[in-house]
This record gives structure tokens, sequence and C-alpha cells, in this order.
């Protein structure tokens, strides 16, 4: 510093100790002139009086006070000095006013998005006046919260600008797709991140044998969800192999799927719908990816790392072909190299002669990853200056645009450190002389740095703020914006040019509408011109084809949305009104109908249209299941049970009186282990611990049941004598021929029914066999009452297996299976193993006798709508179901037209009927 004969010192006005001991001896020892921002009179000055008198004072020869700018800006909306005027009107914001080039705009806005998108219609308006777009500055206290708008709207609007501003590299797909990459092995393949990592367009799939196979992402991710794989590279390879043999299982000739049983085949959803080959694919990648991640070295030098990690990245990392523009390929080259200069800078590091682990080296990397920006906005180009409020000191602008006058945003929210309050600062301040800034002082800061933005902007200011959040959530002013507004309305008494609010104020409504109906043409995008002439009901094809855009697509996007908001008095396609549905009829009947299906239609017709005929599926995600899946934990209670009574029926436990040695709850115990082992040889078991419990609870349950249905056997003398029975209804049962005469359509005598019985008990008297059906429930326990629900087509379960009981008994006579008697009903129960006191719903044969009518034409009605294609949202108005629907995003049950168009329906009518039927109790005469 010899060298210089003298120096210059400006762009601060405060120091911390270290840099006050720095510049002190450079003041002390060197000819310095120090170009401070203050004003001894001025209030927004508060917070540089302090370092003034402590320091600069301290060192200062000589004081010279430099006379104030003449286009001091706008600084005196601001009450500016600390003495106040006799007639309360400062003078300046006179002065300020009277100048007619000089504006004052207040502009509230909801959202950020909506601040820039204002901003930039501003600056396009600006632009037209001649104003250049280097004398433009668009200001907040911090730009982070508005990074990604500022680029994605600027751009929008070809707006250049450049901004002090960088976004993190971490932030980019690309980079994310890497570190998944390098943290897979440590992650244990955890599901979520493998399939991520397999759907990142960045991510070089090996072909690995497959050449010409196109991937599917998509059906790997649904096959991992119906393997419930959570993660482990031999989960994965394990259970993958498991599915390769299923499905060459499923695809056998004389497999039942082939035989039209539509629950049997519901089975192997998971596996029929993804291709042989695709499961193969997926196996031969994960498992070339894992010896490749194994081949890096758990411990090496940092050059050694280096190079086996580049390896791996170049290997299965690339750009993609399609899908990205010509900007953003250079931009993700640019982040290619960043990250390919990373590697060879921590090549260097090589020089401490020292090993890393694999773990330290791969945090090092990512940490150093995080730490890598790219700039935000153009390169080299005379745009508009987006800066934070710290960066824009001492830079002036013909027009400012100063965003988010909110509090507890500019100025920023300020408290007191709480173990080392603003008093206990000031003490070791003033008696050790140890500087520690006051936190509360930074109010001051704020205020200073508010004036300085004010004194920036020469003809132009526009003061922004957010009236409510992107969620209409209220947001407070800002009492900068406030002290203004009320020195703005102080001036409306002299000054007539401000006495109309809109000349100073601009509302930006949240309505779309509104806000592009106010804009004038020119300002707005190619899209917000089509929305707006969409808005406004003008034909604007021509304007589309003009600019080469799809007009079919715009036609049916249109006509879809008039449909769904119109009043009308009927449903549409778009409600479930499908229309024709012969080809999936008659490719139906040759299945079955199952009383699940029919059920899952009188709760709510459009989740049967989604779930059984568009057969949209819903799988659960592995990793946020804590035991097993609610389905095979139903499974499990229904095979433990079933397995049990068919020991029993073997070994003649209910026949015999000699069979006291039989204990079935030590049966019991045997054959649940069974179930219990291959369930944790089938499914993943995330944690042991709850699984032990959770086996100690189905162990309880099944003890109660089991001992509760003993005794009941015993005291009514009915013996179990079928399980797990399948039954088919078809072309010769009764039922059948009623529908085939009653509904009204051709081919409807080949509609079939089938399901599976948990349960059939006999009790066989000289004149008659009584029978009753039990069907075991592991789910919550339902209140409804069984005759109403069955009626209203909501449980159908047990009105369907009645009748397949009665069909079957009927066979089982005809083949002599059975004494030639009369089989009568004693009742159909549903049995909740897991409610808190054993409970079960009966439908009694009396009770079946007065509603099996009614149930048949309710079943006819659906089996009617089903045919011809109507499917609407339920009528129930009960919603609590749709609580738990999986369908409840895409149903629109909450739209108003909807609701109206469904009420007004004739079509509907006798659903309507249905939804309150009431028991109808037959004449005992």
């Amino acid at each position: 510093m010899k060298s210089f004969t003298h120096i210059l010192a400006y762009g601060f006005y405060d120091l911390t100790g270290i840099e006050q001991d720095f510049w002190g001896e450079i003041f002390r020892f060197f000819p310095t002139t120090l170009f401070l921002p203050y004003q001894k009179k001025h209030n927004a000055f508060t917070y540089v009086k302090n370092f003034f008198e402590s320091f600069v004072l301290r060192f200062a020869h000589s004081i010279e006070e430099l006379p104030e700018d003449n286009l001091q800006g706008f600084s005196c909306l601001l009450i500016s000095e600390l003495k106040e005027h006799t007639d309360n009107i400062n003078p300046s914001l006179e002065k300020l006013i009277n100048q007619k080039k000089s504006i004052i705009k207040t502009i509230n806005v909801s959202g950020k998005k909506d601040e820039l998108w204002t901003v930039a219609k501003e600056i396009l308006k600006l632009a037209d006046e001649g104003c250049k777009m280097e004398e433009i500055g668009v200001v907040a206290r911090t730009l982070e919260p508005y990074t990604e708008a500022i680029n994605k709207i600027f751009k929008e609007h070809h707006i250049p600008f450049i901004t002090s501003v960088q976004e993190p590299i971490e932030k980019y797909p690309l980079v994310k797709a890497i570190q998944q990459l390098l943290l897979l092995k440590r992650e244990n393949y955890y599901r979520p991140v493998v399939i991520d990592l397999l759907r990142s367009p960045y991510f070089k799939i090996p072909a690995a044998g497959h050449k010409g196979t196109i991937p599917r992402p998509d059906q790997w991710d649904l096959l991992s969800r119906k393997l419930y794989i959570r993660g482990d590279i031999n989960c994965w390879l394990s259970r993958l192999k498991q599915a390769k043999s299923k499905l060459s299982e499923f695809n056998k000739p004389d497999n039942k799927i082939n035989s039209g049983y539509s629950e049997v085949a519901d089975e192997a959803n998971g596996y029929i719908r993804i291709p042989a080959i695709q499961i193969e694919f997926l196996e031969n990648i994960l498992s070339k990816l894992s010896n490749d991640l194994s081949s890096i070295p758990e411990k090496a030098s940092w050059s050694v790392m280096s190079e086996r990690v580049e390896q791996l990245i170049r290997n299965y990392i690339s750009l993609p072909s399609e899908g990205i523009n010509s900007d953003e390929q250079n931009r993700v080259q640019l982040i290619l190299d960043k990250i390919f200069g990373l590697l060879h800078f921590l090549h260097t590091i090589d020089c401490l002669s020292e090993e890393v682990t694999q773990d330290q080296f791969i945090d090092t990397f990512i940490d150093a990853c995080r730490h890598e920006a790219l700039p935000l906005g153009y390169e080299n180009c005379k745009g508009v200056k987006v800066l934070d409020a710290m960066s824009a000191r001492g830079i002036q602008f013909r027009a400012l645009f100063i965003l988010g006058l909110n509090e507890k945003v500019f100025p920023r929210a300020i408290s007191e450190e709480p173990f080392l309050r603003d008093h206990t600062r000031r003490k070791l301040c003033e008696v050790l002389g140890n500087y520690i800034p006051e936190k509360l002082k930074g109010y001051e800061e704020e205020r200073l740095l508010f004036y300085f933005l004010l004194n920036a902007a020469r003809e132009r200011l526009y003061l922004l703020y957010e009236r409510s959040d992107e969620a209409g959530k209220p947001r407070i002013p800002s009492h900068y914006l406030m002290d203004i507004l009320q020195n703005i309305k102080a001036a409306n008494k002299k000054n007539a040019s401000l006495t109309d609010k809109s000349a100073f104020e601009i509302y930006v409504s949240r309505s779309i509408k509104e806000k592009l109906h106010n804009k004038e043409i020119p300002l707005l995008t190619l899209r917000e011109i089509g929305i707006r002439l969409a808005l406004e009901h003008i034909e604007f094809v021509p304007f589309l084809k003009t600019f080469g855009k799809d007009t079919h697509l715009f036609n049916r996007l249109k006509t879809t949305s008039d449909n769904v908001e119109d009043y009308k008095t009927c449903l549409t396609a778009h409600d479930g009104i499908v229309g024709d549905m012969s080809e999936w009829w008659n490719e139906k009947i040759h299945q079955s109908f199952s009383p699940t299906n029919m059920e899952t239609f009188g709760l709510c017709p459009f989740k049967y249209f989604l779930e059984k005929v568009l057969e949209l599926e819903i799988f659960e995600e592995p990793e946020t299941i804590e035991l097993i899946p609610a389905i095979d934990l139903g499974t499990l209670y229904h095979n433990i049970l079933s397995d049990l009574y068919n020991s029993l029926i073997e070994k003649r436990y209910f026949n015999e009186t000699k069979t006291k040695e039989i204990n079935p709850l030590e049966l019991l115990q045997d054959i649940t282990k069974k179930h219990f082992e291959r369930i944790e040889s089938e499914l993943p078991i995330p944690y042991p611990v709850l699984w032990e419990v959770k086996k100690d609870e189905v162990l309880t349950f099944l003890k109660r049941f089991v001992q509760w249905d003993i005794e009941q056997i015993k005291q009514m003398g009915y013996i179990p004598s079928y399980i797990e029975q399948t039954v088919k209804l078809g072309l010769h049962d009764n039922i059948i021929k009623y529908f085939s005469e009653s509904l009204e359509f051709p081919g409807c005598q080949k509609i079939k029914f089938g399901g599976k019985i948990d349960r059939i008990d006999l009790k066989i008297s000289k004149d008659k066999v009584d029978f009753r059906v039990i069907d075991y429930k592991s789910g919550k326990f339902s209140n409804d009452n069984p005759l109403k629900s069955a009626i209203r087509g909501k449980k159908l379960q047990l009105p369907f297996y009645i009748i397949m009981a009665e069909h079957f008994l009927r066979e089982e006579l005809k083949k002599g299976r059975l004494t030639d008697k009369d089989i009568n009903l004693e009742k159909a129960s549903l049995v909740y193993l897991t409610h808190d006191e054993l409970e079960e719903k009966s439908i009694k044969g009396k009770d079946w006798e007065e509603i099996k009518g009614q149930c048949l034409e309710t079943l006819r009605e659906f089996l009617q709508y089903i045919r011809d294609g109507i499917f609407p949202v339920s009528l129930d108005e009960d919603t609590q179901k749709c609580s738990w629907c999986e369908f409840i995003t895409v149903c629109r049950r909450s739209n108003h037209p909807l609701q109206f168009r469904l009420g007004k329906d004739t079509r509907l009518k006798r659903f309507r009927e249905i939804c309150n039927l009431s028991v109808k109790k037959k004449n005992s005469n």
C-alpha cells in the first residue's frame, strides 16, 4: 500500500470489530478520504450516527459535507428531517409532485408471481415510451423468494435482465440424478430413489442385452409396488425373479386365469400387465448397476476415487437427445462441465498423500456441488437490473420497482437474541470495548436501505406490496409504505393532481380474466392473448392458425370445459355417461360378475367405471407400509381359518365323539405359525418388532373367534361343511333366468355371477337341511343395517352368497351328495374378527324372503345401468365413504354444475329411488 499516494474508501457505513481495526490502521498511516453516506438531521441515517461519532471522528482530520444532489430522487416521500414543518407538509414532496415527469405508483397484488407479472407489463410500457432497459431497476430486500418467478416471467415476456443472483446447480435434475446415482448403494437401493433415477431423462439406461427394447420406467414402478419392494438389491433381484416365474405360471394354457373366473385373474394383475421382457430388463439393469457401484473401492486415494466416480458418471449420465432446447442444453452442458471440474479439483487433494473412504469422498463431492452456482439472467447484455437492496446501493435508475413492501419482508423481521440481549451487548461494548452489533438496530439499517432505494429512482418509482399471498391469505403492508401513503394523502390537500387515488395506485385483481382484460393486447404474451379471447368468448381460431397452434386440441378443450361447467338438465360424457358398452359387456359376461364388483357399483357407479371398466388401479407405496398391506392381512385371516376348518373336517372333529384329543387351539397355533413363516418369506417385513406385535394380535383375535365359533356350533348343532367354496351361477339358474326375462338388451341370458363363500355350515334333520353362511371380515366394523344396505345395493355379499349357497346345495342334492330334503336358510352372517367385541351382522332366513325381490330388482337395475353405460358419481348424501376413495381427485363430486345435473337427469330417477329404499314387510295373511 506504500505505492499509493492516496486512498479513497467508500461503499460501507458500518464495520465489524476486526474491520474497524483494519481500517483504523489504514487511516492512521495512509492519507485516506472516506466517502460516507450520512446526514446529521435525517432520521434515515440514525444507523450511521454511532459509526460516524465513535469511529470516523476518531480518525478524521477534517470533515467536508457535500451539497445535496439536485436530483435527489424520491427520498422526500419519507419524513426527511427530524424537526416537523409548521404546515405539516414536506416542501421537497411538494416540489416533487409539481415535477410532471416524476411519477409515483403503488401497486398491490396477490402473491409474488403477480408482483413480477405486473412489473413485466410495466417494463414493456416503459420500453414503448422510450425508456432503455438498462435504465430500469427491479429491487427487493432479498431476491431468493423471487428467483424462479423472475427467470420464468421475464423470459416469457422477452425482457433481458442482469442480476447478482445465482442459481445453485443442485436445483437442476441433472445434479439430482448424479447425487441419486452416487448415494444409491448407501441408501440400500431404496425403491423411490431407484425409480426416480430410472425415470430421469439424464440417466443412461444400459442396454444390457436388450437393444431395441423400449425402457418402461412406469411399468417398473408399478411392478415394484406390486411386489412390495422397499429396497435392498437382494430383495429387488429375488422378487423380480419370483415375478418372472409367477408370470410363466399364469401364462400356462391350463391356468385358472383362462377359465374366466375374475377373482383369480385379479390376483395376477400385477404380473400379467407387465411384459416378461420388461421384468428381465429391469433385473439386468439393477444387476449391472449394483456391480458397477460395488466396483468403487471402499477406501482409496483421492485421485483413484475421482477417476472411478467420473467413469461411473460418464457411463450412466448423459444429455437427452430430444425434449430439450438449445439454451437448456448449453446450460446443462455447463453444469456437467462444472461437475467434472469439481472431480478434477478433488483429484488434486491427492497431494496430501492420504486415503479417503468412499462415503467421505461422496459427501465431500456433494457438499462441493451445493456451493456451485450458475448465473441467472442474460450474459453480456444491456438489460433490466434485478438486484437485492444491498447490491443496489449507489446505482441510479430512471425507473425503479421496489418489490415486497410487506411487514417482515421489508423491513425484515428482527428480534433480539435470547441468550445475549441488546443491553448486554451494549455494556460489553462500553466496558470492554468489544464491538458486538445490537440486533434491534437492524431496523435502523433497513430504513437506511429503503432511503437509498428511494433516492436511486430519478423519474418513476413503483412500490409493490402483496395484499394477500397466492393462497389468498391476507398480508400486512410495510409501515414504510404506510408512511409514504400518509405523506401523499397530506399532499392531496394542496395538490389537485393527486386527489384521484387511481393516479398513484394500481390494483391488480386475482382473477385472471380481469387481469388480462385490463391490459393492452400488445403487452400480453401469445398464451395470454389466447386465454383472454377464450374467456371473452371471442372467436380466435384464426389467431391460433396464424401462430401455428393446434386448433383441434383447443376446440376439444373448450368443449370439455363448457360441458363440465354447464348447468344442463342431463349428464354428459364427462360425468360418466359413456354410451354403448356392448363390446366390453360381451367380453365381461364370458367371465362373471362378483359380489364385490356389484357392491362397488352400488356405492359409486363412477368408481366402478374407473376401477372395473377402465381397470385403473392404485398401488400403495411399499415404503409407507409399516407392516404388511391390509389386503394381505385380510387374506392371511381367511387362509388360516380355511386351513383350520379343513383340517378339523378331515379329522372328523365335528362328526365323531372320539376326537377329544384334538385341540383346535393348538392346531390353530400350528397353522398360524406356518402362514406367518410364509408371509415372512414372500413379503418384506420393514419393522420386525411391530410384526411380532401384529402376529400376537392376529393369533389373539383368531383364538377368540375359534373359541366363540366352536361354542356356537355346539349350541346350534351346525357343522362346517364347505370351506372357501367357489360357486358360479350360470344359464340354468333361476336368478339368471329372471334377469334374462327382465333386462332390456340381447345376450343377457349369458350373464354369469361368481364368488367364493368363506363357509357354509349345515344342520341336517329328518325332513330338511338347514344351512347358514359365514363370511369373515378383518376390516372396520360397519353399523349399517344389513337389510337396508342389501336392498340399496351397498352391501351385496350376503345376498349373493345366500343365492349361491342355495344353488350350490341344490346341485349337491342332484349329485346325491346330500339326501333329498328341503333346504332352509337359517341366517347369513358377516363376522368381524378384529372388532373389540366379536360382532356379526346377519340376514335371517325370514328376512331374506322379504327382501329377496327388492335385492334382485336393485341388481337388475344396476346391470341395466352398466349395459347402458351410465356411471354417475354417487348420489348418496353420505360422503364419508369419499374420504377414503382412491379416485376422489378426479370425480368432481363437489362441483356445483355436476350436482345440478345429477339432480335433474331423469335417467337417474330409479337410481335415486334405490338409494332411499326401505324394507317392504310382507303381509302375514
